[in-house]
């Protein structure tokens, strides 16, 4: 990308068009000088356009990048992208022209392609998305569309069209070439993260979720569209669109539900974090025949952890320890604190139930709520101090309520006060519990002693 041509006429003779999308043209052209020589000229609509000209430079240097490590895209054989900045020249860039079909037009002839062949199609991607990805370059719309298919058997595939990718330069910033709030919207898969204002379009695991969508696409010869439909199930689910009637009797199928069940979660940390994961994974798939046995015990790790991230019971249950370890920790606080009051208070101290509607909404409860109880010596008033212990979200809360009533009798609506969040691996933060509580129960003996003495005065 050393010619500083400001016109590609000037080397190169259209043929004819072979595309047009939003940001610009393509063309197959042949080098005047040599007709043997075939390239692809992309140019753009809007040549004045700042961001239009910022991405045309962009996928010019990925392509350079990318093509120098031996990945599967075409390379630049000319072009004065370096010159964007410059309002007054034309921008252009050819790159080498791949002879083939696109992977859509293959499988609309073909039909849904076999299981191995599939495979061995994704894999292919997924060594070129590796690469980029090495080199902190993001594709962010592959789709069969921008794939082209040099050879299917063997596999010899290529991934053009890299108008919307992203990289990161070596100090970690990047060239703002997305405005705040746009939107990438891709009929054959639509991401959460790309078509929501204010999500991380540029994440690299986007891709990897593609290289997903493109496996399930090979196998059934259908787009996945949304990760989920209006009945909540994934692509590969859907009745009439699902692999298991793809693949029939196939051994492999639950391994494939199962890699796919994760490939398209609608949280992206669920998915598969990098290329060489879901590679990985892919390959534990093929290689699994029917005489060959299931790794239980690594199949019920895995579904552990995704159970932890996606199921709300899960979840509560994994929480419940550290909740009745800040409990324990009150209950133990509580022998010392009961020694100091027995000159002028009963005091007791229990788990006990709460209803469940009486916390506020949003929280889970996870335990047994912890009630100190204070009544003065010689007298039927009483406080009930309450702590009750809840998640919401991924973080776990301490909850107070001071009553006269009984803890089991309290309804909804009761107004709690938030006392301290905890992180359910790290409890070291309920130390503050343990002054607070010693506040709570210096104020219940105030309230409970002028109390007393207003009664006693009423009555004399």
């Amino acid at each position: 990308m050393t010619e500083k041509n400001t016109s590609w006429k000037e080397k190169w003779k259209k043929e004819r068009q072979l595309g047009r999308g939003g940001q610009g043209s393509t063309w197959l052209v042949s080098l005047i000088d040599d007709p043997t020589v075939k390239g692809v000229l992309k140019t753009l609509h809007r040549d004045n356009n700042a961001q239009s000209r910022g991405r045309m430079h962009l996928e010019a240097t990925s392509l350079d990048v990318l093509s120098k490590q031996s990945a599967k895209v075409p390379f630049v054989l000319d072009g004065n992208t370096d010159r964007h900045s410059d309002k007054d020249v034309p921008l252009y860039f050819v790159m080498s022209y791949i002879d083939g079909n696109t992977l859509s037009d293959e499988v609309r002839e073909r039909g849904p392609i076999s299981l191995v062949q599939a495979v061995a199609i994704t894999l292919d991607l997924a060594a070129t998305v590796a690469t980029g990805h090495r080199s902190n370059i993001v594709h962010r719309d592959l789709k069969p569309d921008n794939i082209i298919v040099r050879q299917f058997e063997p596999t010899d595939l290529v991934i053009v069209d890299f108008g919307l990718s992203f990289n990161v330069d070596e100090s970690g910033t990047d060239n703002p070439l997305t405005n705040e709030g746009e939107q990438f919207r891709n009929r054959f898969l639509a991401l959460p993260e790309t078509n929501t204002p204010g999500s991380n379009r540029r994440d690299p695991r986007s891709d990897v979720t593609a290289l997903s969508a493109i496996l399930y696409y090979c196998i059934t010869g259908h787009n996945p569209g949304h990760l989920r439909d209006a009945n909540d199930k994934p692509p590969h689910r859907r009745p009439g669109f699902s692999v298991r009637e793809a693949l029939g009797q196939d051994p492999r199928v639950r391994g494939v539900e199962l890699l796919l069940d994760r490939g398209f979660s609608i949280d992206l940390d669920n998915r598969y974090q990098t290329c060489q994961e879901f590679i990985d994974r892919v390959k534990q798939v093929i290689q699994l025949s029917a005489a060959e046995t299931i790794d239980l015990a690594a199949l019920a790790s895995e579904m552990a952890q995704s159970l932890q991230k996606q199921d709300r019971k899960t979840q509560l249950v994994s929480y419940q320890p550290a909740a009745e370890k800040v409990r324990t920790r009150l209950a133990k606080e509580m022998k010392t604190i009961k020694a100091k009051l027995q000159s002028a208070f009963q005091v007791s101290s229990s788990s006990t139930s709460i209803p469940t509607n009486s916390i506020p909404a949003g929280c889970d409860l996870l335990t047994d709520s912890f009630v100190v109880t204070l009544t003065p010596l010689h007298h039927k008033v009483s406080r009930s101090i309450i702590f009750a212990f809840a998640a919401k979200g991924s973080q776990c809360v301490v909850l107070h309520f001071t009553s006269q009533a009984l803890p089991n009798t309290l309804r909804a609506g009761t107004t709690w006060q938030e006392v301290v969040w905890f992180d359910p691996l790290d409890t070291a933060s309920v130390d503050e519990l343990i002054p607070f509580l010693e506040m709570r129960i210096a104020d219940a003996m105030r309230e409970l002693y002028d109390e007393v003495i207003a009664g006693g005065a009423a009555q004399a």
